[in-house]
């Protein structure tokens, strides 16, 4: 049995960090698996970030025997292959489609677009395809849609993971402007006096002085699958606060503690966001110390994984 895992070449976020690490788990697991880059006609090497993974890479093979695995953003790959075991690993809901969530008409005119330009595999041909989902939001978007899948999480590479020195923390709240930076805008004009720090433009190492040093996270974001900064922010000491959004909308996703999620869709949320804001940053100690079970759920989340893909591999038989 030969696993071929689909990614894009030369991408170094989180899609593809988790695809490396699949690749890395299966073959612990003494399956013969590989990355496959895509384009697969071209010659690619393994990013620098991600040499930590024991991976090999070769294009995939569509035969008999072998199973191909492709994240939800590559599923027109899959009209290439007829003889090999196809799986789709949901880390995202939404990437599949090209929602935005801007408006509920221009998400499904994106996605039919998507359906004529062969950008992805039509949904209702998935029932040939095995699938694998990396959050609890996704396992139900595709049970309410007749798709069984199993569950296939990711985790945060062990550097992420390395407490920081103890330093005195700024009142500082970080956040993604990338991500719905009107509803991130009403927060900040509601709190003058508060700094509000966008993430964007900094090194790695800039990013981890900035988590380490801060008190606070946001992310008022859509959630589209378990993602990556929230983790990391708690990780490295940080409040984090989120709405309900998505993934954020199920414990077994993202477990904080239940009035650290601020519902932007209910009336009054931006007074309630103050209301937090205030709370967290005259008691920073006693609010920090609500995260520890979140932060051990973090810290465990790569032998959980790693049992994961180990019965994937069991099911491919």
């Amino acid at each position: 049995m030969k696993v071929y895992v689909c990614c894009p070449a030369n991408l170094t976020t989180g899609g593809p960090e988790a695809l490396h690490q699949l690749v890395d788990a299966l073959r612990l697991q003494g399956c013969e698996a590989y990355i496959s880059y895509h384009p697969f006609s071209d010659e690619h090497v393994t990013p620098h970030a991600y040499e930590r993974y024991s991976v090999a890479a070769r294009p995939p093979v569509d035969q008999p025997g072998s199973v191909v695995v492709v994240p939800e953003t590559m599923t027109f790959l899959l009209r290439q292959f007829r003889r090999a075991l196809p799986v789709v690993w949901w880390l995202s809901v939404d990437a599949y489609f090209g929602w935005n969530h801007k408006s509920r008409l221009e998400d499904w005119t994106r996605y039919a677009f998507q359906r004529l330009a062969r950008k992805c595999y039509p949904f209702g041909q998935l029932h040939r395809c095995r699938h694998a989902v990396q959050s609890e939001y996704a396992r139900v978007f595709l049970k309410e849609r007749d798709l069984d899948a199993v569950p296939l999480s990711d985790y945060l590479n062990k550097e992420l993971l390395t407490p920081s020195a103890a330093v005195q923390r700024s009142p500082r709240v970080l956040y993604n402007p990338r991500k719905r930076m009107h509803v991130t805008q009403k927060l900040i004009d509601a709190c003058p006096g508060v700094e509000f720090k966008p993430l964007i433009g900094l090194s790695r190492p800039e990013l981890r002085e900035l988590l380490a040093t801060s008190m606070m996270y946001i992310d008022f974001g859509h959630h589209p699958g378990k993602d990556r900064m929230p983790r990391e922010a708690a990780a490295s000491g940080c409040v984090v606060v989120t709405n309900r959004r998505g993934s954020a909308g199920y414990r077994e996703d993202v477990p904080i503690p239940d009035r650290y999620k601020v519902d932007d869709a209910a009336l009054g949320f931006v007074e309630r966001f103050r209301h937090t804001v205030a709370e967290i940053m005259s008691d920073y100690t006693s609010s920090a110390a609500e995260f520890q079970s979140y932060v051990e759920h973090i810290r465990n989340q790569k032998q959980v994984f790693l049992d994961q893909a180990a019965a994937l591999a069991r099911s491919f038989g």
